[in-house]
């Protein structure tokens, strides 16, 4: 089970998430675009495996976004425990809300 609320960092200010833990909690892989993969990991014995480019990052808006493209049962629900977990955090950071082991529950299951 994944606690969506670690997944979710702070870049420049945003609550955002990241691409690769994004298509985890969708049960997708990243797509490649036209100037460079979203997510390429460099497999070399020996010298483990790194991650080739910067990740792309999502905000709150963006994920939302991504309902309307992603249409599975799977990622219908991951994007409504997302959602979820991005008001809770708002909340907690503005001392309104419960805790993070308290309220809904904002967790996504792998099946």
């Amino acid at each position: 089970m994944i606690l969506i609320q670690d997944l979710i960092h702070e870049f420049r200010g945003k609550k955002v998430m990241l691409d690769f833990d994004l298509a985890r909690l969708y049960q997708v892989e990243t797509r490649v675009n036209s100037s460079r993969s979203q997510f390429v990991t460099l497999d070399n014995p020996g010298r483990g495996s790194n991650v080739k480019y910067k990740p792309f990052v999502f905000t709150e808006q963006g994920v939302a976004m991504l309902s309307s493209v992603l249409r599975s049962e799977t990622a219908i629900q991951a994007n409504i425990a997302i959602m979820r977990a991005f008001v809770q955090v708002r909340e907690y950071l503005l001392g309104v809300g419960k805790t993070k082991t308290e309220g809904i529950s904002t967790h996504c299951t792998r099946q």
